[in-house]
């Protein structure tokens, strides 16, 4: 499995919430080998890489705040969400504000993932999360999701974009 995402939190972070969850999900796979990878690395820290090898941090250092975006390739309410993700990028980023678009699906590859970016016009600094390290330790959900950070690094704010849609496939009316 690609290199394990790490950032102010910890590996041992990372193995007690995978453990956690694999309490709800025991039979689940991809969540053991997660695991099994978040325990090789405990006791170490490793930085957040992004899709070009650069060292991502979180808060990013000198930003007002720091936008976390988790979405997938495959996900049509995260596509549906591009254009709303690209204005507040496009708002916010001039103001100090860091974005960084996550992706949690290990199957995704970096070829994808970067022509999903083009394609979508999505902010591009992009981190590859194949082991589920961010989602672990921000403990999102679902994709799309938002999680934010101060400057200080304090989460202040994690959940859903908007309130378009009220429950999982269920648009509200326009």
């Amino acid at each position: 499995m690609a290199r394990v995402l790490m950032g102010r939190g910890s590996w041992d972070d990372a193995v007690t919430t995978l453990e956690r969850s694999l309490r709800e999900r025991p039979r689940d796979v991809v969540l053991l080998n997660t695991l099994a990878e978040a325990r090789a690395g405990a006791g170490r820290q490793e930085p957040i890489l992004d899709l070009d090898g650069r060292a991502v941090t979180v808060p990013a250092t000198g930003a007002r705040a720091t936008v976390l975006l988790f979405v997938a390739t495959d996900c049509p309410i995260s596509n549906r969400y591009a254009p709303e993700l690209q204005r507040l990028h496009e708002l916010f980023a001039p103001a100090g504000v860091s974005f960084v678009t996550v992706y949690p699906n290990s199957a995704e590859t970096k070829t994808t993932i970067r022509q999903h970016l083009r394609d979508y016009h999505l902010p591009p600094r992009a981190v590859r999360d194949a082991a589920q390290i961010l989602v672990a330790r921000s403990g999102v959900a679902v994709t799309p999701e938002a999680v934010v950070y101060d400057a200080r690094g304090k989460m202040v704010y994690r959940g859903r974009i908007d309130d378009r849609y009220p429950s999982i496939g269920v648009e509200r009316p326009s």
